[in-house]
């Protein structure tokens, strides 16, 4: 009787040992990455996606078609400054369900056939939620490529940005104002 309890735990052991490794697919560990780096990227990449889904739903485009998305990285800073302090760059300004607070798209950013999305706080303060590429081609229902839709749209100026919202400073790792 004992034997068959024992090789009944082992094997509960030995099966539990697959579902503790299923509970974690692919994904890969960095062991020299600290916790709060890690954290940071997931928060960035949870905003960059919730964007992109937003403008996928108000546009009527397929899912995924703003695809790869990219949470908003420190590392990028300069690309970002460079696109946001020129006064060549155009938003495109969309009104969500907190029209103080718009998501705010910029069109051509650093990056070709790239979106950035910004969202605009009460506060006067502009966050930067990371970026999608706009994938080519015309999407289902509608009439013309979608990055053409986006350019066409975005007709507000810097300028026209700051003064609209009372945008006082841009807010994130690395951004030291507008």
């Amino acid at each position: 009787m004992t034997g068959h309890l024992l090789v009944l735990v082992l094997t509960f052991s030995w099966l539990s040992g697959f579902n503790v490794d299923a509970a974690n697919p692919g994904l890969g560990i960095n062991p020299g990455a600290p916790s709060s780096t890690i954290h940071h990227s997931m928060v960035e990449q949870g905003k960059a996606e919730m964007a992109a889904d937003i403008v996928e739903r108000l546009f009527d485009l397929p899912a995924g078609h703003l695809h790869p998305v990219h949470g908003y990285d420190p590392a990028q800073i300069d690309a970002w400054l460079d696109h946001i302090g020129s006064p060549y760059s155009r938003y495109a300004v969309l009104k969500t369900h907190r029209p103080a607070n718009p998501l705010v798209l910029a069109p051509r950013g650093p990056w070709p056939r790239t979106l950035l999305f910004l969202q605009v706080l009460e506060t006067g303060e502009v966050v930067p939620m990371g970026h999608a590429v706009v994938s080519e081609g015309v999407p289902p229902g509608q009439k013309k490529d979608f990055l053409q839709t986006i350019l066409e749209a975005a007709t507000t100026t810097r300028q026209e940005l700051i003064s609209k919202y009372q945008i006082q400073r841009f807010v994130a790792p690395g951004f030291q104002g507008m």
